[in-house]
């Protein structure tokens, strides 16, 4: 098969392109784009914006996203011009520090305030919309960081995709509309490469997370699982519901961490991150 692509407005450089490397990140991280092209004559414009689709000639291409250029570098020899662009899905005002106490609102509501007050719209998966949050501060700290926080302690995911919040089960892969995606099945002769690693023995067998009764004037454990080692959190919660709530994502996070898939494949712009894979022998 023939790679095949598309940078939107930039036609004039495709046949200067001699790489061009995609990394799709889960949750809020940004994902990343590096475009390195022929700079033999320097007659290159370079856009504020890159409009990416990804493919092959035989089966057509798909819409990776927008990206907002912020570094260019020039190199040499061979003269070459490296694009580094940064996915456009997060504002700057998810991300400036925010004081305040948020008390009897739920996750829905949550997430709610936070997506119109930065204009976005918001998905929240059903079983998280109703579950209320007592009480929790926000201590100089980013409305993107309380939210990925509340979704950790709850083996949650919160991420931007499309325009939207999105607060949904981690491993459940969603469209920007919160639509569930399919599933890819991948063969051994699909890849280049692979490897399966398992931790035969676990670290950890159980977590401790505390928090902090007004009423008693003390400190409070909560354990999750059933023998030692354990796994401390160093974090003081507000009331027990979340200190339990997080040290039961957190166990699922450790055991599941046990296991460890690493496979090279040629790309696919249809498996993305968070995306299920269906691995079957033939």
């Amino acid at each position: 098969m023939q790679p095949d692509f598309i940078i939107d407005k930039c036609e004039s450089i495709k046949d200067r392109v001699i790489s061009l490397h995609l990394t799709d990140e889960s949750g809020i991280i940004d994902d990343v784009v590096e475009v390195c092209v022929n700079y033999r004559d320097e007659d290159i414009d370079i856009p504020n914006e890159l409009n990416i689709a990804l493919g092959y000639k035989e089966f057509g291409i798909f819409p990776m996203g927008i990206y907002t250029v912020n570094e260019v570098t020039i190199q040499g020899p061979p003269k070459t011009l490296l694009i580094k662009a940064h996915a456009t899905n997060l504002r700057i005002s998810l991300k400036a520090k925010v004081s305040k106490e948020w008390r009897q609102i739920t996750i829905e509501n949550l997430v709610k305030e936070i997506a119109q007050k930065h204009g976005y719209g918001y998905k929240v998966a059903k079983e998280f919309k109703s579950v209320l949050i007592p009480h929790i501060n926000q201590a100089d700290e980013s409305d993107i960081s309380l939210l990925t926080k509340i979704a950790t302690e709850r083996e949650a995911m919160a991420k931007l995709a499309g325009g939207y919040i999105l607060f949904i089960s981690k491993n459940m892969a969603k469209s920007a509309t919160g639509k569930a995606l399919g599933t890819t099945t991948i063969r051994p002769q699909d890849t280049i490469n692979w490897k399966v690693h398992f931790t035969v023995r676990d670290k950890y067998n159980s977590v401790v997370a505390k928090w902090h009764s007004y009423e008693k004037g003390e400190t409070i454990k909560e354990t999750v699982g059933s023998s030692e080692p354990s796994y401390i959190m160093l974090e003081l919660y507000s009331n027990a519901e979340s200190a339990l709530s997080a040290a039961n994502a957190k166990l699922k996070q450790l055991k599941r961490n046990n296991e460890a898939l690493d496979i090279t494949m040629p790309g696919n712009p249809q498996i993305f991150a968070e995306a299920k894979l269906n691995l079957i022998k033939q």
